[in-house]
Formats: C-alpha cells, sequence, structure tokens
C-alpha cells in the first residue's frame, strides 16, 4: 500500500488493432472424382483366371511391415504403397485392442479432399487396454501418422463404444454420424461438439413407445438420413425409417417378413430393405422410392436381390448369391427394370467356387452424374487355405470382369489376433476419392492392427486384360449358323433312364402358363388357349389332322400356313421362359422353320423359336438392352442335335438368364451362355405358331405341329420329362366335392360316383370305394391311350377280397372300345387285361391277360404297379418286382372312346367293383423303372392347384368422399384358402406395399396426388397366385396446395455475433431460417414446430463485421413450403485494443473508455487485470475513440492513456 498521497499512475500504452480470423468454410459437395494423382504399384488380371497368390506367412510380412505407424511398400507383385495406423503402443500392454474396421459401407476415413490431412477413427477397446473410439490424423504429403486422442471424454458413455455403425460425413470434413437410443448425432471430432440430427421419440404416433435405432445411412449431400427401427426393449426389428433433414419429415416403412437391415443409395431417393419376405432362403429386397414416382419393387433372393451391398447414385452393387457364376457381384439400377433373374449385370465373378468372395463391396467413391459402367468398386475377403486368393481387388462396374489386385489382406484366421473370425475378416472401406481403403489385419500374429493402402485407380481405365465376355450372337440375325462347342449326338429318345424323375415334380402351375394351344378343336378357323391368358389363336391356311401326338393337330404346308393370336403383354416373359412343341417334320426346311414367333424383322421382334435346314433347334430373341433392331440387343443361339424327319419329336427351349438350354425328347441337347442377361423385349408384334410371313421373311413348317406351350419360368428337366409322360395323376387331395383334380397337365378331371372322401388316406385325403356301385370317371381322352409302353400304379387298401376281380383302373366296357384294367383277383393277386390294335374285334388276338403271384394283404396300405414295355408285363408290390409275364401281342394298346373309371368297372354286364380305399393313382405312358416306382411310392401327389380368387371390396374411404392429408384406405377380402395380401392401387399405380395382415389398409398421402377426382380400388391374391380386383371407389382429393405469404421481412438486434430476423406469413405456418457467408447457406436454425403468423428466429454464433446471406422459409399444415429470396445483413464491427502493462507494484486492473466524439467518452468497463480488450457491437459508419486508464488497489485511477479511433464502414 502507498503511503501519503498517491501520485498519478503513469500513463499506459494503447495499441489499437483490427483482428483477421480465417474461418474454415467446407465445401457444398462432395469430392468423389478420380484423383489425377497416380500410386504405383498393383496389376491387372482377368477375374476368370485360377493364376493365385498364396497367403503371405507371418515371417514374409514381418519383413516389410514396419515395427510403428508409418508407410511401406507390399512386396512383388503387388508393389503398392500402405501405410500402418496402430500399432502396439495404441494398447495398454501390447494387448490386442483393435477393433475391427466395420462394414464397407460405414466411413471411417472424412471427406479429406482438398486438405492434406486426413481423419480416419477406429474403436480401441477399453476393456481390452485401448483408449476407446480413437482418432488418427495422417498427412498425405509426409506418409505420417498421429494418434490425436481419444474421441470422447474419458466419463462419457460413448468412449466405451465399438464405433461400429458410425461413419464420416460425405462433405462435412470434420463431422462423424453416430446413434444414440433413438437420436441420430453430427459429432464435430475437433471441437468435440454434438448436434442432435432428429429424435424419433418425439414421433410416438408413427414409431410407437420406448423404440431405438441402428443401422444407419446418410445420403452424400447429409439430407436423408435412414436406419431401422427396434424395439429397446427386445431389439426387435419393426422396420425401416427415413428422415428428410430439410423437410423435418419421417418416413415409415413396417417389416412384412424377416429384416435384417436397411441401406439407401448415396443420393438419398431409394431405400432398400434386406427383408426375408417369402419365408425361403435369405433376404429378399424391397426397393422403395421415397420421392413415391415408382410403386415399391420385391426382389426375391433367388432372383437376384442384394447380400453384402454398398450404394452409388440411383444405383447398387451387390452380391449375388443365386447367380450361377462363382461368388458374384451384380449391377443393378433404380427403378428396376425387372424383379426376376437377371435384374442385373454381372460385374465380378470368381473363377470357381473356392475362391474366397469379393463381395464385401464397398463403393463409397461414387462419383455423382457419371454412368456407374464408368466407376469402379472394391472388395476383399479370405478363407482358410493359404493357397487361396486372400487379396483385396478393385474392378470396374461395366461387366469386363478386369480385376485390380491392389495387396494382400495379411490375415491368418488361424492366427490369434483379431478373436473371433468374423472380427478378421477385412471388411474395409473406400474413402470418397477412391484412392485410399482401409482395413484391419492381423498380419498373421497375436493382435489386430489398421492399415491403409493406396489403390492404383487409374490402371482401370487404363489397357486391361483383354479378355472380353462369352457371346452367342451370331452376325448377322437369323443367319441360321450355328453356335456350339460339341460332337453332335444321336437324336435324343424318350427311354426309361432319360424319362426317370417322380411324379412329385409336377409340371408348370396353370399359373406360369403365358398360352397353351392343344388344337384339340379337329374343326373351325380358330384354336382356344387353354392357358388362363386367353390368347385365341386364328387360323390361316392350315388343315386339321387326327394324326396328331394327341389326337387332333394342325397340319402346316411350308408355304403360307400359320396360327395367330394379337399380341398381348401375357405373351412377353421376362427374363426366364420355356418354349415347348410336338413336332413332325415332313422335311428338312430351306431356311429357318418357326415353329413359334414374334418376329417381324423389327425393332418390336421379341423371340423366336424353331429348326434350321440342318435340322438342329435355333432361338433369337431380342432383349430391352437397346433401342434399335440388332445389335446389341439381338441374340441367337442353335442346338446340335438333329430332328428327325416323319418321327414326332418334343421339343423345347428353357432360357433362364443368360443360360439357353436345348432339349429334344425330355433329354438335354445343348446348354449355352448368352452375353445379354436383359428381359426379352416386350414389343407389339403378334404371335404366330407355323410361320413367319412378315418383314420379307417365310420361314414356314413344313408339317404336323401339336401340343404348344409358352411358360414364363424356367422349366426344370424333370417338369419337361413329365408333360411327355404322365396320361394322369389322381391324389384325391380335395377332400370334399363331388370332382377331383388330374395333377398332371393332361387336365382329365375325375367326377365322383358314390365314393365316400376320408382322411385316412395314404396321404391324407383319399377315396373310400363301397364294393357295390361306387367309382370315378374320366371322360375319354387320347391322352390316356398309351402306346406300347405303359405305367399304371395305386395305393390301395383293401377291406375283404373280392368275389370278383375288382378294378383299380380301367377304360373297358366288354365291347371292341376296350384298352386296358388292372385290379386285383379273388385270390388277391395283381391283374391286367388289355387290348391292342393287332385286330379289330374284341377277344383274340387282340385280347391279352395276365396275372402277378404274390397277395395283395388285407386291411393295409399297399402300393401296386404294372410296368409294359412292349411284350413284357411286370407287377410290382411295395416296390418289389412281383412277377414278370412275356406275351405275345406286341402292338399298341388300342385307343378306344371308352371313359376311364377308378374303382369300379359297371358296364357291359360287369361289375368288378373295389372294396376299400385308393389313393394316389398315376398312369404313365412309358414303362418306369424299379427306381421310378419306389420313387412314386414315397412320393405323394401335389394337391390340385387352387383356381379359386379371393373377393376384395374397398371400405374406406366411402365413395364420393372429399379427403386431403393423410388418410387411411382400408377394404375386407376373403378367400376359400386364405388371403395372402392386399394391394391398394390409386389410378391403377400401386399405392405403398402390399398389406399381409387381415387389417387390410394403407396410409395415403394425398398431397402426392393432385387435387380432383381419382380412383381407389385394391387387388387381393391368395399363396396359389389367384388375385381379384376390388370396385374401384370414386373420392375427391381436395388438398390446401396454396404455400404461405411471407412478408415484412427484418433484421433487428445485429450484434457482433448475432442478429434477430422476423418476418410474417398470411397463415400459420414452421419456421426456419438459412444462412451463411454465401447463397449456399450452410447453416439453418432449429425448426420452430408452433403453427404461428408472426416469426422470430435468433441467429447467434456469428462472425463479426461480416456480410452474410439468409433467407427464410414457412411452411404451413399442409406441408406447403414458401422460401423468401436472398437478403443479406452485416454483422457489428469490433475494435481489439492492446497496450503495455502497467509496472505498478499494487495495480489491480484497468478501465476502457469509449466515445463517438474526441476525448468525450462514456461510462468505463472496469475489465480486471488484462492488457487487451474487445469492444463490441460498434455500428456501422461511426467512428469510434478509445482510452484506458489503470488503478490500484486503493482504487486509485490515473489518468487516460493515448487516444485512438476506429471507423466501423
Amino acid at each position: 500500500m502507498l503511503s501519503g498521497i498517491r501520485p498519478l499512475l503513469r500513463r499506459t500504452c494503447l495499441v489499437l488493432i483490427v483482428a483477421v480470423v480465417a474461418t474454415l468454410h467446407t465445401s457444398s459437395a462432395p469430392v468423389v472424382a478420380q484423383s489425377s494423382q497416380t500410386f504405383p504399384g498393383g496389376f491387372i488380371e482377368d477375374a476368370s483366371s485360377l493364376a493365385g497368390r498364396p497367403r503371405l506367412a507371418q515371417l514374409q510380412i514381418q519383413a516389410f511391415l514396419p515395427p510403428t505407424r508409418g508407410p511401406f511398400t507390399f512386396p512383388a507383385p503387388y508393389n503398392t504403397q500402405g501405410i500402418r495406423l496402430t500399432d502396439p503402443s495404441d494398447c495398454v500392454g501390447n494387448t490386442d485392442c483393435v477393433n475391427y474396421v466395420g462394414y464397407s459401407y460405414w466411413r471411417n476415413i472424412n471427406h479429406h479432399a482438398g486438405s492434406d490431412t486426413m481423419y480416419i477413427f477406429l474403436g480401441l477397446n477399453k476393456a481390452l487396454g485401448g483408449a476407446g473410439p480413437t482418432l488418427f490424423g495422417y498427412n498425405k504429403v509426409t506418409d505420417e501418422v498421429t494418434n490425436l486422442g481419444s474421441l470422447f471424454d474419458s466419463t462419457s458413455p460413448f468412449s466405451s463404444r465399438t464405433g461400429e455403425g458410425w461413419y464420416f460425413s460425405a462433405t462435412l470434413p470434420t463431422k462423424l454420424y453416430l446413434n444414440d437410443g433413438p437420436k441420430l448425432l453430427r459429432y464435430d471430432v475437433l471441437t468435440k461438439t454434438f448436434e442432435t440430427v432428429f429424435d424419433i421419440s418425439t414421433q410416438p404416433a408413427l414409431f410407437g413407445g420406448n423404440r431405438r435405432i441402428g443401422q444407419l445411412h446418410s445420403s452424400d449431400d447429409d439430407r436423408v438420413h435412414i436406419g431401422t427401427v427396434r424395439n429397446k426393449a427386445t431389439d426387435a426389428m419393426l422396420g425401416c425409417f427415413a428422415y428428410e433433414e430439410d423437410m423435418n419429415r419421417y418416413s415409415y416403412f413396417p417389416k412384412i417378413g424377416v429384416l435384417d437391415e436397411c441401406n439407401l443409395d448415396k443420393s438419398g431417393r431409394w431405400l432398400v430393405m434386406l427383408e426375408n419376405v417369402d419365408g425361403l432362403n435369405g433376404e429378399d429386397n424391397r426397393i422403395i422410392d421415397l420421392r413415391g414416382e415408382f410403386p415399391e419393387t420385391l426382389i426375391l433372393d433367388e432372383d437376384g436381390a442384394a447380400g453384402h451391398a454398398d450404394m452409388g447414385d440411383g444405383y447398387m452393387v451387390h452380391a449375388d448369391n443365386w447367380n450361377p457364376l462363382p461368388n458374384a457381384t451384380i449391377l443393378l439400377k433404380f427403378p428396376v427394370a425387372s424383379p426376376t433373374r437377371p435384374v442385373g449385370p454381372v460385374v465380378h465373378a470368381n473363377p470357381d467356387w473356392s475362391t474366397a468372395k469379393t463381395n464385401h463391396v464397398t463403393h463409397q467413391n461414387r462419383k455423382s452424374g457419371v454412368a456407374p459402367e464408368q466407376q469402379y468398386a472394391c472388395g476383399s475377403n479370405l478363407d482358410g487355405v493359404a493357397t487361396r486368393e486372400n487379396e483385396i481387388v478393385c474392378y470396374r462396374l461395366g461387366g469386363s470382369n478386369d480385376e485390380l489386385v491392389v495387396a494382400p489382406v495379411m490375415t491368418d484366421l488361424n492366427a490369434p489376433g483379431g478373436g473371433e473370425a468374423y472380427s478378421k475378416y477385412p471388411k474395409g472401406n473406400l474413402d470418397v476419392t477412391g484412392q485410399y481403403l482401409i482395413w484391419t489385419s492381423n498380419t498373421g500374429g497375436s493382435r489386430l492392427d489398421a492399415f491403409l493402402v493406396k489403390v492404383p485407380a487409374h490402371l482401370l481405365f487404363g489397357s486391361g486384360s483383354g479378355t472380353t465376355s462369352p457371346t452367342v450372337s451370331t452376325t448377322a440375325p437369323l443367319s441360321g449358323s450355328t453356335t456350339s462347342a460339341a460332337t453332335a449326338p444321336q437324336t435324343p429318345q424318350v427311354t426309361a433312364s432319360s424319362l426317370s424323375s417322380p411324379l412329385a415334380t409336377t409340371t408348370a402351375p396353370a399359373s406360369s402358363s403365358l398360352g397353351y394351344w392343344k388344337f384339340d378343336e379337329g374343326t373351325g378357323s380358330v384354336t382356344a388357349d387353354a392357358s388362363s391368358s386367353g390368347n385365341t389363336g386364328t387360323i390361316h391356311g392350315t388343315a386339321w389332322t387326327t394324326a396328331g401326338k394327341f389326337s387332333n393337330a394342325l397340319s402346316f404346308n411350308g408355304s403360307n400356313s400359320y396360327v395367330e393370336a394379337l399380341d398381348a403383354d401375357t405373351l412377353s416373359p421376362g427374363t426366364e421362359a420355356t418354349f415347348s412343341a410336338w413336332i413332325f417334320l415332313n422335311s428338312a426346311p430351306t431356311e429357318t422353320a418357326s415353329v413359334l414367333n414374334k418376329w417381324s424383322q423389327t425393332v418390336e421382334d421379341e423371340y423366336l423359336f424353331g429348326v434350321t435346314p440342318s435340322r438342329q433347334l435355333y432361338v433369337a430373341w431380342q432383349t430391352s438392352g437397346a433401342g434399335a433392331w440388332g445389335t446389341p440387343s439381338y441374340n441367337d443361339a442353335s442346338g446340335i442335335g438333329q430332328i428327325p424327319l416323319s418321327t414326332w419329336t418334343h421339343i423345347a427351349l428353357v432360357r433362364r438368364g443368360a443360360t439357353l438350354s436345348f432339349y429334344i425328347n425330355g433329354v438335354l441337347d445343348a446348354s449355352v451362355t448368352a452375353a445379354d442377361t436383359n428381359p426379352f423385349r416386350n414389343g407389339i408384334t403378334s404371335l404366330r405358331i407355323g410361320g413367319q410371313g412378315r418383314g420379307g421373311v417365310n420361314r414356314f413348317f413344313n408339317g404336323t405341329i401339336d401340343e404348344v406351350r409358352l411358360d414364363n419360368r424356367a422349366l426344370s428337366q424333370a417338369d419337361i420329362q413329365n408333360s411327355l409322360s404322365t396320361m394322369a395323376a389322381y391324389g384325391f387331395n380335395e377332400g370334399t366335392g363331388s370332382v377331383t383334380a388330374d395333377a398332371s397337365s393332361s387336365g382329365n378331371t375325375g367326377t365322383i360316383h358314390g365314393a365316400a372322401w376320408t382322411t385316412a388316406g395314404k396321404f391324407s385325403n383319399a377315396l373310400s370305394f363301397n364294393g357295390s356301385n361306387s367309382y370315378v370317371e374320366a371322360l375319354d381322352a387320347d391322352t390316356l391311350s398309351p402306346g406300347t409302353e405303359a405305367t399304371f400304379s395305386a395305393w390301395i387298401f383293401l377291406n375283404s377280397a373280392p368275389t370278383e376281380t375288382a378294378s383299380v383302373l380301367n377304360k373297358w366296357s366288354q365291347t371292341v372300345e376296350d384298352e386296358y384294367l388292372f385290379g386285383v383277383t379273388p385270390s388277391r393277386q395283381l391283374y391286367v387285361a388289355w387290348q391292342t390294335s393287332g385286330a379289330g374285334a374284341w377277344g383274340t388276338p387282340s385280347y391279352n391277360d395276365a396275372s402277378g403271384i404274390g397277395q395283395i394283404p388285407l386291411s393295409t396300405w399297399t402300393h401296386i404297379a404294372l410296368v409294359r414295355r412292349g411284350a413284357t408285363l411286370s407287377f410290382y408290390i411295395n416296390g418289389v418286382l412281383d412277377a414278370s409275364v412275356t406275351a405275345a401281342d406286341t402292338n399298341p394298346f388300342r385307343n378306344g372312346i371308352t371313359s376311364l373309371r377308378i374303382g369300379g368297372q359297371g358296364r357291359g354286364g360287369v361289375n368288378r367293383f373295389f372294396n376299400g380305399t385308393i389313393d394316389e393313382v398315376r398312369l404313365d405312358n412309358r414303362a418306369l423303372s424299379q427306381a421310378d416306382i419306389q420313387s412314386d411310392m414315397n412320393t405323394p401327389l401335389a394337391p390340385p392347384a387352387d383356381a379359386t380368387p379371393p373377393t376384395v371390396s374397398i371400405t374406406s374411404p366411402l365413395g364420393g368422399a372429399t379427403v386431403a392429408k393423410t388418410i387411411a384406405v382400408a377394404a375386407d377380402a376373403s378367400d376359400n384358402v386364405g388371403v395372402l395380401g392386399v394391394q391398394f392401387k390409386l389410378d391403377g399405380i400401386n399405392l405403398g406395399s402390399e398389406d399381409p395382415t387381415n387389417t387390410y389398409s394403407v396410409s395415403w398421402d394425398t398431397t402426392t396426388a393432385a387435387n380432383g377426382t381419382h380412383i381407389l380400388s385394391a387387388v387381393a391374391r391368395d399363396a396359389a397366385g389367384n388375385s381379384a380386383p376390388s370396385a374401384g371407389v370414386t373420392v375427391m382429393v381436395a388438398n390446401d396446395l396454396a404455400p404461405p405469404l411471407i412478408s415484412v421481412v427484418t433484421i433487428s438486434s445485429i450484434t457482433s455475433s448475432g442478429t434477430t430476423v422476423s418476418w410474417a406469413t398470411d397463415k400459420g405456418s414452421v419456421t426456419q431460417v438459412e444462412y451463411g457467408l454465401t447463397t449456399a447457406y450452410g447453416n439453418a436454425t432449429a425448426m420452430n414446430a408452433s403453427l404461428v403468423t408472426a416469426h422470430s428466429q435468433v441467429l447467434s454464433g456469428l462472425l463479426a463485421d461480416t456480410l452474410y446471406h439468409f433467407r427464410v422459409k414457412s411452411r404451413d399444415q399442409a406441408g406447403n413450403l414458401a422460401v423468401s429470396a436472398d437478403q443479406t445483413f452485416t454483422t457489428a464491427g469490433i475494435a481489439k485494443l492492446l497496450w503495455d502493462p502497467h509496472s505498478e507494484p499494487d495495480l489491480a486492473g484497468y478501465k476502457v473508455y469509449v466515445g463517438t466524439n474526441p476525448g468525450v467518452y462514456g461510462a468505463p468497463v472496469n475489465i480486471g487485470n488484462i492488457t487487451e480488450f474487445e469492444v463490441t457491437n460498434l455500428s456501422r459508419g461511426k467512428t469510434y475513440y478509445f482510452a484506458v486508464t489503470a488503478y490500484d488497489t486503493s482504487g486509485m485511477e490515473s489518468g487516460f492513456s493515448n487516444e485512438v479511433s476506429k471507423t466501423v464502414p
């Protein structure tokens, strides 16, 4: 303390400084273009090559890997540059604390384009000596790696997380997305501050209570975010959601099957739900357009749904687990062209199934506005075999199947590092530039570490290996040239060995048939389509004949005759199809003869199936792959074997995606792989059978054609063979009614007379026969008359020994029309009688009969069979040969007119009724082998197809209702078996997803439809594929479409760091202000959810003395958004005062004086004992004057310092 009078304190030195603050502004769009920088190493090879490299051993890895973090070079043949990111110092005690890098679609690397520094986050397990989620810095110039420390304070609950499912923004360099219960958070890794993006707990009406989110993804512009919704208590997945941040709008898509995860394309438009919908195999894909312009698409797993996947802009690159190519990865574009195989072209496949998969796909380097075929993706994997490829590879998405081999993964599944096997698998991810890939590896040792590799992507866009995809196209369409690589075999014949598949594999169900022309009419100028498609054929110049394969058929003259059915969408298959027919070729054609076609030498061509001049099968087809006739959408292929002349021959062509298979008499003739996997073109050309006759080309068929079929699925060989040999099959599965279905494709329906239904059959339902007057009858048909071969079989339960031969099945009436009778004698032995075409009168020499030896037991289910092979008759009991008999008559069975009866004869004065139960009756026109019979014994016939469609009607809204906003559309539906789902439609277009629940409703946001009249309807379907529409309900949509009117936008209370924006609207609206240094803005206030007309938003945290752009946004209750024009304001100025410290020993502090006139100041500001001070909120256009005084501990104050001034512009 000074004593006496205190002298005036010394004048202090005042210095005025105008501070310049540097602010980092992020770019407005991700930089994803391939950099011009090229990295060394790597090499291109054909992915189908078997030239693999053995896995590197631990000692080999230690020879080139640095012991601490830093750069290294992989050995030859790779020669690429790697960066070790972690080392033992990151884990206390050199433990195995590094968590594996998460999936290939979550970014561990920030958006570093334009900066020398790359930020990387990794999980270091706290329980194993790590620091928790940790930030690393990598200098791209010096290759220096720095551990920047934990992302969170040690007390934060986030510090104990693994970091799996977290990801860097694609555009904001320091922003990391992470989830916290029901919230998505955006975390700045440098300033360590959180921002809540959304919180689903604020939407209980939409999501329900006690929910959390997971498996999150964001669009590359940070505008749209999606994820799964889970029950917080049970962790059960409930569905997928989408949140549009710029509109503060949620969408919810409940699961309809077993949900696995959701994903989002990088544009933020397409949501993909990986969900087992059909209950079969693995995950199917529900593909949803968040804009609502396209209906939801379902792709089944077996049709090419995504396994492991990553997304691009409007497309997906993913594993196709059912693709015939080994471990194939395909490109799927949105909207999906066809939900059936192939849904997209193969872009990468392995040489064989034993090579490690590479479809942990990463495509974080997608480039907006560039076709996916001009981009690339990468993948990696490994197996436990040291001699197989275990490498990181990249590949173009154009389908060349060239791959860039980048580096070995350096992981040994048998080494302890990394823990369980799944943690060891490399699931690395690319950065946004596509030049760096991060992954974790145990390097054959006891700990997991993280690595970068520099990807020499430029090699993918230079010269490749020169390989090309296989093709079957000829240089000139329909030239008659063939595609084959094998020696032509003899024409296949129908034999027991070649047609031995059991009947349990049935022919194609009716729902797959596009058209079926049996030519049974025998007269007239039209022929019916026996399928449900209704494609009636009109006959031009052909002649009816009774010498068809099955009675009536059509004879074609080879010059101008054909059958024509008008064009219909039902005649255009997708990527799968089967064409088949019975043909009798009179002579070899001089040009390819068409059996069936939709071909006119124009862009509308779809397919042509026929026979070449060399009598080989031939197919030509066009796909949706191009918009003009010819290549690349044109394809053709040929078989190998010859079609015989003057002989009935069954021909079939099966397309399954890229594979074409030809069959002759049910035997595979040739298989060819095509390059074009696109669906058949859906043109407008009519279907013709027997000739083309248009486009200046004839291609007429000379011969007879019968039983022409088109199916929209790829039939199996068993399907084709069964369609050739089965005459009739009765499983008696109905359990009720007066008719029983024929399970074969022949359509020989049986009518029940006096027989009773029972559930005590061999396989569930059967028919019980009373032994006196009961039987089942099917009308006579040529399909029930075999040739020289036949098999009759059934399961029987004999109640008592018959008093006369009891017929199990027969076409017998004691007349010249008799054909065959198969039954049991009074001594309980098997018996058969038959007549052949050997005589014209009943009895010898055309009459024959034979008996077995063994006895049929009473009151026991017994399988019986009779096989005729020419002159040889063989009886089987329970699949065991009972007796063989040789007959003198080798002629074919007579083709009479007597109906087929099961369980009794009851005509011609003879009864022969069966007393007992009969099940599983089969008649085949070939001699089955013993193995075939045993297979039939143990394989029940499939129940008849349910042909009854459901009924459905709209219950809400009522017809004539006026609707607005979001409403529920509901329906009632019923079916004789059960309704599988109801699909609602708006003006004929799908409205939402099919509802499988018996509430049958859908939420309709009417604002997506124009105001005015609309028609709501519903289509119900059952498990058999039957569907039926409801009557339409007309409603009036009347939504408020006028956005709010924004007025009186004002700025007030401007300070150096903030201001207040006020405005008015003409109706209640929610509000938001966007602001920033440019018209790109980049910042926004929180949405004010109150519906008011007077609006005010405070902006804070602004830079002083800075020009800001802003605009206001108001959205009314109807969702109409208004956005103001751009406006500007400038924040208040600042002056930073600095002075030399005073040397007074008992100095207490300083006071700052401010005024707007020289030497005239307002009240001072006591700032304490500091030597600098920032004066804020200085008005623009004024000059300010500043001075400083010092004071001591007794309160004595010095005089003013020198005065300084500043003019705020």
